[in-house]
């Protein structure tokens, strides 16, 4: 799988560039380059300049990507990277904070900035403090977090005043301090003030809660899909029932070939198919709904067959003008799917089933089951604990990469805490007795794209569902990937999917 945060940084970079902060290399001498993200030239005009100093975990627009997103606006932000970080390079041999802030002096200087403000934390701050020492007509003032004056042996008063002195009058200094912090004390913030520094002020948070990571993943997604052309927007199906949709600007979609992303039972609409719409919102008119219950989509109704589901999905593209196209769906969202094309014949012209069957039969259910482990599909895609989130993906993953538990336990509290019950009476709903279930003739055009090493709908179901497709199907599979082929592989889905809608398409009329 590709590595996460490989994934999340170009996502950050983008929404970045679109708070019109770019990045830029300043050679500061030969062989030494310092990478700073700056404000456009337009934007610096008359704004204050705010300097970013990072700490020694993350690289500069990792550690202040939130900050950078709310003062952009106002302020000339500028974000180095020390170096060794980013793509801050050096081939010399010094080490010290005093070149790091020499090096960091001496890159504003090149970049037309002459007074500033810093913001530093932890080694950020020591390095701060040294600028504010050696170049005190550049620092005017100085927001420390969580730093110290320098890494002393101890951090008594008698220490940091040897080890450091302020030449002239200091900066202004506000320092912030969280109760958390474990590395260095709030009594260190307490001697800091109290080193006769006119005018500084602490402030201690006490707010120790950390934001859960997917709430802030999210918005910079968001961010991102708005800047590839897709929006979001709520559709009324009927009073009391609305579908959030992703959709394209009104002066993208003429003339583009129309595509519906259905999602599975485990995300909503976006957070799936973001690697999807990223690849294809140049080319198509791409669609991407919430199912009842998942996202911003809720009704007050009591329906929750996917027949109900493919009804609002139809009637929400209704309205929204898509009167063809081609459906891509899921899992759960490839039986919506073919509910869909059963249904609506006439606004369904093609689809691609990625890991789905046609319905959901007492039979399939028994086999599926015995295959993960799990007595009940409830069970198993709504989960309670932790543990239920990673026994989840560790199933729909090929080969499940390594993340720390903090991270499932915010996907347990973002994804699967609201509409619990919900979403039980959406599976129970789901399930078809076996006597029940007809088999459809379907006029369109089908091809089924899986991963070959999906279990929740091993390859013996493929077959199955191509027999029920009197072999009108065509198969397309992508070796070492599961259940969530499109996250698992998504350049290998991207490229397969791409070759079948253009099977489908020439010059934005269908085949």
């Amino acid at each position: 799988m590709v590595n996460t945060l490989s994934l999340y940084k170009p996502l950050l970079h983008g929404l970045i560039k679109l708070a019109v902060v770019r990045a830029q290399a300043v050679e500061i001498e030969p062989g030494t380059v310092i990478n700073f993200w700056l404000p456009n030239e337009t934007t610096t005009k008359n704004r204050p300049a705010v300097v970013f100093l990072h700490g020694f975990g993350f690289d500069g627009i990792l550690t202040w990507q939130f900050q950078v997103l709310a003062l952009a606006k106002k302020y000339a932000v500028y974000v180095p990277d020390f170096l060794f970080f980013g793509d801050s390079i050096t081939d010399k041999t010094e080490r010290s904070p005093a070149f790091q802030a020499e090096c960091m002096a001496k890159g504003l200087r090149k970049l037309g900035v002459e007074k500033y403000t810093l913001v530093g934390l932890s080694c950020g701050g020591m390095v701060g403090f040294m600028m504010a020492e050696m170049f005190p007509n550049l620092v005017e003032s100085m927001v420390i977090t969580c730093s110290v004056m320098a890494l002393t042996e101890s951090t008594t008063r008698a220490d940091l005043i040897r080890d450091i002195i302020l030449d002239g009058d200091p900066p202004r200094l506000i320092i912030i301090w969280a109760d958390i912090i474990k590395d260095f004390e709030e009594s260190d913030a307490s001697q800091i003030v109290g080193l006769s520094l006119p005018g500084a002020r602490a402030f201690i948070s006490r707010e120790g809660e950390m934001v859960n990571t997917l709430s802030l993943y999210k918005p910079l997604l968001h961010g991102l899909m708005k800047l590839a052309g897709v929006r979001p927007q709520a559709v009324e199906i009927e009073p009391g029932t609305v579908i959030n949709f992703w959709l394209p600007n009104e002066t993208t979609a003429k003339n583009r070939p129309a595509v519906v992303f259905l999602h599975g039972f485990g995300f909503d609409g976006i957070l799936t198919w973001q690697f999807q719409v990223l690849a294809l919102a140049k080319k198509y008119a791409v669609y991407v709904p919430d199912f009842l219950f998942f996202g911003d989509s809720i009704t007050d109704k009591t329906e929750r067959s996917p027949a109900f589901q493919a009804e609002c999905m139809a009637k929400g593209l209704g309205k929204l003008g898509v009167e063809k196209c081609t459906l891509v769906g899921l899992s759960y969202g490839g039986m919506v799917g073919f509910k869909m094309a059963q249904m609506f014949p006439n606004l369904v012209e093609s689809m691609v089933i990625t890991c789905s069957v046609m319905a959901l039969t007492e039979s399939i259910t028994r086999a599926g089951q015995q295959r993960i482990g799990f007595s009940s599909w409830s069970e198993y895609l709504i989960p309670e604990t932790v543990k239920g989130v990673k026994k989840l993906l560790d199933i729909a993953f090929y080969k499940l990469p390594w993340v720390p538990d903090f991270v499932y336990k915010d996907i347990l509290e973002a994804l699967y805490f609201d509409h619990r019950k919900e979403r039980h009476e959406l599976l129970e709903a789901l399930i078809v007795k076996d006597k029940d279930f007809t088999v459809p003739h379907f006029t369109q055009r089908i091809h089924l794209l899986w991963g070959g090493d999906d279990i929740i709908f091993d390859m013996e179901e493929v077959r199955d569902l191509i027999e029920l497709l009197e072999g009108k199907a065509t198969l397309h599979c992508i070796e070492r990937a599961g259940h969530v082929v499109e996250l698992e592989r998504p350049f290998v889905y991207n490229r397969q999917l791409k070759n079948i809608l253009a099977s489908l398409y020439v010059e934005g009329q269908e085949n």
